[in-house]
């Protein structure tokens, strides 16, 4: 039973490498709204996205990732407040451009977010959602960027990164 499990693994996977192009990938991403604004800072922050990409046709493709945000803290009205900001996305993507090692594609799709604030001292708040986000990006060889609307947190993002 086991020699079955493993050859009908293994025909499986290489049927899914055949029909498609897996790529693993690493970035930096900042965010408009990631951060914590009062009068005196801006709520732009910055974090750390992994993703993988599958190319289901020379057209379709889907990129699954995960984002985390480096935690925010500032002090409001003599208390500090801390916030740590987690994202998943799976986006479909449409190549609007496939020409050799320039790829330009739309995108969109859905985002999950696990946002943490807690004031030191006080309870923690965790609000966990589901948004969506639309944008674009550009791959040239490894290199990729995108630019996408965020509807969950209200922002804009931007990635760049490196497939390998």
């Amino acid at each position: 039973m086991k020699k079955i499990l493993l050859a009908l693994a293994v025909v499986l996977l290489t049927a899914g490498y055949s029909y498609s192009q897996v790529n693993f990938g690493l970035g930096a991403v900042a965010g408009t709204q990631s951060g914590i604004k009062t009068i005196d800072t801006e709520n732009l922050n910055f974090g750390l996205h992994a993703r993988l990409a599958v190319d289901l046709t020379n057209e379709l493709g889907i990129i699954g990732g995960a984002t985390y945000y480096l935690p925010a803290d500032n002090d409001i009205l003599g208390g500090s407040v801390e916030r740590d900001l987690f994202q998943f996305n799976a986006d479909l993507t449409y190549n609007v451009l496939n020409e050799g090692p320039l790829r330009l594609y739309g995108l969109g799709g859905l985002v999950f977010s696990s946002d943490k604030r807690v004031e030191v001292g006080q309870n923690s708040n965790t609000d966990t959602e589901i948004g969506w986000e639309a944008g674009g990006g550009v791959k040239i060889s490894r290199f990729f960027a995108e630019v996408k609307w965020d509807n969950r947190e209200q922002q804009v993002v931007g990635v760049v990164g490196i497939y390998f």
